[in-house]
């Protein structure tokens, strides 16, 4: 009988313990958001969480800016043409502009103010990667081959500051790049066929 009891305890113990832990595993969730709450287009392409606590989420039909209840186009950006066509890539620069390129060019919206403005020089150039660095450069990957099916890229550095623009090709950096990040110190590298580079 004792040996039953000491089974029957052993038993319970073990029940008690599992039961304890398969209690303590939190359970996760995903809220999704789509056309039905509030998202224009359910392809998402791109998206960014700027400094002060937007997401701005770049999609097949536009730009929008999620404020934590509802997606939404700020109101200098109804008309301006440029955010209403495909949203590649998305980056903030060290002042809060939030920059953007879509089928119709690059673009950037400056919150302060609520200027949105189009960057003439780049009416052509269609890009999923881009970044800014500390010295006023926004750096755009044309990348014409997930649009065209060729291998024409090449690195455009536009500087905010002067409106200077340049532009690598793969003649001139060696390689084609297909990928754009920024080191602690915000230097530019760029991953290409062969190995990366530092500009």
């Amino acid at each position: 009988m004792k040996r039953f009891e000491r089974i029957l305890t052993a038993c319970w113990i073990l029940a008690v313990t599992f039961s304890l832990k398969s209690s303590a595993v939190p359970y996760h969730y995903f809220t999704r958001f789509n056309s039905s709450s509030g998202l224009p287009n359910n392809t998402i392409i791109s998206c960014l969480s700027d400094s002060m606590g937007f997401i701005w989420v770049g999609t097949k039909d536009g730009l929008y800016r999620f404020d934590g209840h509802g997606f939404m186009v700020p109101d200098q950006m109804r008309d301006c043409g440029i955010t209403d066509g495909m949203i590649g890539a998305l980056c903030e620069d060290m002042d809060g502009t939030v920059w953007f390129t879509s089928n119709k060019g690059l673009g950037c919206y400056m919150p302060e103010s609520g200027e949105v403005r189009s960057i003439e020089a780049f009416q052509d150039v269609m890009s999923y990667q881009m970044d800014a660095d500390g010295m006023g450069n926004i750096w755009v990957l044309r990348s014409d081959i997930w649009t065209k099916g060729t291998t024409d890229r090449a690195i455009y550095r536009y500087n905010k500051n002067s409106g200077e623009v340049a532009i690598f090709s793969k003649d001139a950096c060696g390689f084609l790049p297909n990928e754009i990040c920024l080191d602690s110190g915000k230097k530019a590298w760029f991953c290409g066929e062969n190995s990366p580079a530092l500009y």
